[in-house]
């Protein structure tokens, strides 16, 4: 019997929950910077990259608009279910690559048009976020394009850490934003609720600046071409928005 993607969670309209206890993966195309990377990568010829792509319902995009698909997530049992619900008539422009995005994938250097990377960075230290940017541009031809998506600052569960956040971008410390899950603050009145959301995060977050990644993506090599916060209405629970940047950003490009 083969592998099927998990029912929608009651926490947020789109989210499902990842087989791993990675957080969960948002089964809707709706912010501006994934509707991009699907357009920049069904136009190309060669090969995109998504990085910790869960079930892959952005690779099964690009691939249904005529582009070409390296699938990457942590977990193979994902990448199985992506496979099995891939057309048949598509498979042959999906390869599916298991393992962590912080070793060398298996990737020819200079060979991707394009790199997509949603909702994993918030786990990564900058530290790592930075080496991990300078592989993946290495992977890139030239004027590739890397898009990034990441949970903000702004996300509801920083509010009574955020002047600590604050303090900590004051005196330039790394990773102002970073939480462990025992400062991560559910706004709900059901404890249920709150153990079932803190036994799905990883032991570490570090919630994204602009200022930060930007800096991250120059040191990389990067040319900055947007970036930008946005609201998760819609696709978070209530309880994990806060002000409508709680969504963040950006697009790289390769010279």
């Amino acid at each position: 019997m083969s592998l099927e993607m998990p029912a929608y969670e009651n926490l947020g309209n789109y989210l499902v929950p990842t087989l791993n206890k990675q957080g969960w993966m948002i089964d809707k195309i709706v912010d501006e910077y994934t509707k991009e990377f699907i357009e920049f990568a069904s136009k190309k010829e060669s090969y995109s990259l998504e990085i910790g792509a869960a079930y892959g319902n952005v690779s099964l995009e690009v691939l249904k608009n005529g582009g070409k698909m390296i699938t990457n997530d942590l977990d193979e049992r994902h990448l199985e279910i992506l496979y099995n619900k891939t057309p048949d008539n598509l498979k042959t422009n999906l390869k599916i690559l298991s393992g962590s995005c912080t070793e060398n994938l298996d990737i020819e250097t200079e060979s991707l048009a394009g790199i997509y990377c949603s909702r994993v960075f918030h786990f990564f230290t900058s530290d790592v976020i930075l080496e991990t940017l300078k592989k993946m541009r290495s992977l890139l031809q030239k004027e590739g394009k890397i898009f990034v998506v990441t949970d903000s600052i702004f996300h509801s569960y920083n509010k009574k850490n955020f002047d600590n956040y604050l303090r900590k971008k004051f005196l330039n410390m790394k990773d102002a934003g970073a939480l462990k899950p025992q400062e991560f603050m559910i706004h709900s009145d059901d404890p249920d609720v709150q153990e079932h959301f803190k036994s799905t995060l990883p032991t570490f977050f570090n919630l994204i600046d602009i200022e930060t990644m930007c800096n991250l993506f120059n040191e990389a090599g990067f040319i900055t071409e947007k970036v930008g916060y946005f609201s998760r209405k819609g696709c978070y629970p209530d309880e994990s928005l806060w002000d409508g940047r709680e969504g963040f950003g950006i697009v790289g490009i390769k010279y």
